[in-house]
This record gives structure tokens, sequence and C-alpha cells, in this order.
């Protein structure tokens, strides 16, 4: 598969769930974000996107 239909993939998945999350959550979870000293992030999955 190539890199742009494991893009076109991910923001299909990304377009189907975006409105599982309210208006408020959001902008409560950016407000935080900004006003943090140190944000850490984490993630699983997508290792085909990892060049060989």
């Amino acid at each position: 598969m190539k890199i742009t239909q494991y893009v076109a993939e991910i923001v299909q998945e990304l377009s189907q769930t975006i409105h599982l999350i309210g208006d408020s959550e959001a902008e409560k979870l950016i407000k935080q974000i900004l006003e943090s000293k140190k944000t850490f992030v984490a993630g699983a999955g997508r290792s085909g996107l990892m060049p060989m």
C-alpha cells in the first residue's frame, strides 16, 4: 500500500470519529494544553507509515 493510501485511510477514520468529540470538550482540551508547561503525548499503531 502506498503512503498516500495510508494517509487517506487515516483521514477517513478521523472523519468518521470527529463527531464523537463535543465542541466544549475539544475547547477544554486545547485550553489545558495551551496553559500547561509540559505536554506528554503517547500513541500506538500506524507503524506501517514508517519507511523500511
